[in-house]
């Protein structure tokens, strides 16, 4: 068996162990977050002090600036180099001595400043050395830096001024040596009309460059540099030729980024190191640092170590003191298991005697009251194991007749759930029906309230039908009255024919006598020869006048007599009308009556409709209680229909109660025979 199942000796070094891994953790945590606390604290710390290096360097650079600034606005400086004294030799050589001097004077007076020389198109350069730049009489200086690369440096840049490690001309031509200067500030020369006539170069001290390097106090094994933009490293040794930062991968990406500053963790040489960079402002200079990665760990690594001592000298003294305690715990406890192992066995007789005042001789006392207690409970165990089994065969026969009685009630209750459910499943039908129902009760009152509105329609259609026939009625009595003036003026129109008719017959006698008289004329004149001419023809026209006037009435008595025809015919005619007329202002009377009939029939039909309405209104009411009703009567049904399930569910588990209460029963039955045997094996 495994050792935390064999002993509480093993679980209890186990116990003790847990609390030291829990130490060892702890002493891992906090070793990591110390490490990481202390390489976070010291990478910022180191990333300042380069910062501020590289600030300090740009204060110096800056400072080199304005005093190039400063020589390039001297005044009289730029009068010299204009040649503004060319015409008073001993005037411009006095002023070129002035002005020696004092750019030595400047030199000298500045801690940071190397070498300053300046170069022009015109006179003599000025250096803060002394020296004199020997070249032939056809060669300027100023012609000749300017063929250089370093002059093509300096004009390509933003500001026409440009910082490097070296410059070649001036080493070769003043005598300047590289070692004694770390950087350079060369920038074009302007006279006073802004036209660049020469360049002015100022050297800074190398040594000014390395005391900033000493004062960064940078652990062992570390390298930095001020790289100069042409790749010049100045370090803190004299040897400044060899390479440390230039080459690598790293440091080329630093210089590409837009970062001002930073760091990272670079391998060189298989060896990790801390690197840092800073750039120094405009310059396009950089200082760099190479910090060996265990000089950053090497203070976490102590406490690395002083952990792991606590935790052994804690998992040792744990170890120690659980094996003590656990060997006196085991003591004890192999003491009482003998003890209990007797009572085990029947002996209730047996007593553990301890001299232990701590948890075991409680332990032990409270076994001892417990074997004391169990032989008086056995003893009366003994004595109730008889009413018991009379009592377990009463409880069996009567757990057979629950058991049966049960059967039965759960039969009923299915019986009841089944009319339950079709009483539902009825009602739910019954709602359905009900509900269709009163759809068509309500389709029943919309009709009803349509029929309303047709009624009411066709009275104000039957108010306005009488009232056109009163207006017909009107009219026909006009047009009869119309009729017997007609009749009347026709009649009249006869009577006056007629007399028409006396004066054409008058007309017609005149003619014949107008003819006679025209014959007579004629016969006459005749007799009267040539004298009678004249009167013949009178009497010729008198008789084509009788002529005329002959046929002229007859055709007026044919006009008239068709007159009287149509007239005769008309008034039969009118008098029909007028017998038309009186049928019509009977058939309108009839029409009268009957549209008074219906005036009372839609009359009736309204107040009809209106009680049907009243009556479709209670019907509605009426629907809507017996729908709530079944709803309720629906809703009872399915929780009666819920309740009888569940009643059948509470006598089903009431059953299976029941039948292990029956099989609980015999099993007592048995379990007491079995009590008997295993009494008889204790010794009280």
């Amino acid at each position: 068996m495994k050792l935390w199942e064999s002993s509480i000796r093993g679980k209890l070094i186990i116990c003790f162990l847990i609390p030291v891994m829990c130490i060892i953790i702890l002493g891992l945590v906090s070793y990591s977050k110390a490490s990481t606390k202390i390489i976070g604290n010291y990478e910022s710390s180191t990333a300042a002090s380069i910062n501020t290096a590289a600030e300090y360097y740009e204060l110096i650079l800056n400072n080199v600036e304005d005093m190039s600034l400063q020589l390039q606005n001297d005044a009289i400086m730029k009068q010299y180099f204009t040649g503004f004294y060319k015409k008073d030799a001993g005037q411009e050589n006095e002023t070129l001595r002035m002005l020696r001097n004092n750019v030595m004077s400047m030199a000298t007076a500045n801690s940071i400043i190397e070498n300053i020389a300046i170069i022009a198109n015109y006179g003599k350069e000025i250096t803060s050395t002394g020296s004199i730049i020997q070249e032939a009489k056809e060669d300027i200086p100023y012609k000749v830096y300017q063929e250089t690369e370093e002059a093509k440096q300096v004009s390509s840049a933003k500001n026409k001024m440009a910082w490097s490690g070296y410059h070649t001309f001036f080493d070769q031509k003043l005598g300047t040596k590289p070692e004694k200067y770390g950087i350079t500030l060369v920038r074009e020369y302007y006279n006073t009309a802004s036209q660049p006539v020469g360049y002015i170069m100022i050297d800074v001290k190398k040594d000014v460059l390395q005391e900033v390097i000493e004062g960064l106090d940078l652990p062992k094994g570390s390298s930095f540099a001020f790289i100069c933009p042409d790749g010049r490293e100045i370090t803190d040794t004299e040897d400044d030729k060899s390479s440390i930062f230039s080459g690598q991968d790293f440091f080329r990406a630093s210089l590409d980024s837009d970062e001002i500053s930073g760091f990272d963790y670079v391998t060189v040489n298989k060896e990790k190191y801390f690197y840092v960079y800073a750039k120094i402002g405009e310059s396009a200079s950089m200082a760099c640092a190479l910090i060996p990665y265990s000089h950053l760990t090497k203070q976490a690594d102590i406490i690395k170590t002083i952990t792991i001592i606590i935790v052994l000298i804690a998992a040792t003294l744990a170890i120690a003191t659980g094996i003590l305690i656990s060997g006196n715990i085991s003591s004890s406890i192999h003491k009482i298991i003998s003890k209990l192992a007797l009572a085990a066995q029947g002996d209730l007789t047996v007593r553990i005697s301890t001299k232990q005042k701590d948890e075991f001789g409680t332990l032990g006392d409270s076994v001892n009251h417990m074997i004391h207690n169990m032989k008086s409970l056995i003893e009366k165990t003994n004595q109730i194991s008889d009413k018991v089994l009379e009592s377990s065969y009463k409880v069996d026969s009567s757990s057979q007749i629950m058991l049966e009685s049960s059967k039965s009630i759960g039969i009923a209750i299915s019986d009841i759930q089944q009319g339950v459910t079709d009483q539902a499943q009825d009602t739910e039908q019954c709602l359905v029906q009900t509900n269709d129902l009163a759809e068509r009760i309500n389709r029943v009152y919309d009709n009803t309230g349509e029929i309303n509105e047709i009624a009411g329609t066709a009275m104000s259609v039957v108010g306005e039908g009488l009232a056109i026939v009163d207006d017909l009625g009107n009219k026909t009595e006009a047009t009869a009255d119309i009729n017997k003036t007609t009749i009347r003026n026709i009649q009249e129109l006869e009577r006056e024919s007629k007399a028409i008719s006396d004066i054409i017959g008058v007309i017609t006698e005149i003619t014949v006598q107008t003819n006679l008289l025209s014959l007579n004329a004629s016969i006459e004149a005749a007799r009267a020869g040539e004298a009678g001419r004249g009167f013949a023809v009178v009497a010729e026209e008198i008789r084509k006048l009788a002529a005329d006037s002959g046929d002229a009435a007859k055709k007026i008595g044919v006009i008239i007599n068709g007159i009287q025809s149509k007239t005769k015919s008309t008034v039969d005619s009118v008098k029909q009308t007028e017998v038309i007329v009186k049928s019509q202002e009977a058939a309108l009377q009839n029409t009268v009556e009957a549209f008074e009939n219906i005036k009372i029939y839609v009359e009736t039909l309204v107040k009809k409709i209106g009680n049907i309405s009243d009556e479709i209104k209670d019907i509605e009411k009426a629907k809507a209680m017996t729908l709530n009703a079944i709803v309720n009567i629906s809703a009872i049904s399915e929780e009666t229909a819920a309740a009888s399930e569940e009643v059948e569910t509470t006598a089903e588990d009431q059953l299976r109660a029941v039948k292990a209460l029956n099989e609980e029963a015999s099993e007592l039955k048995e379990n007491v025979k079995q009590l008997e045997e295993a009494m008889k094996i204790f010794i009280i």
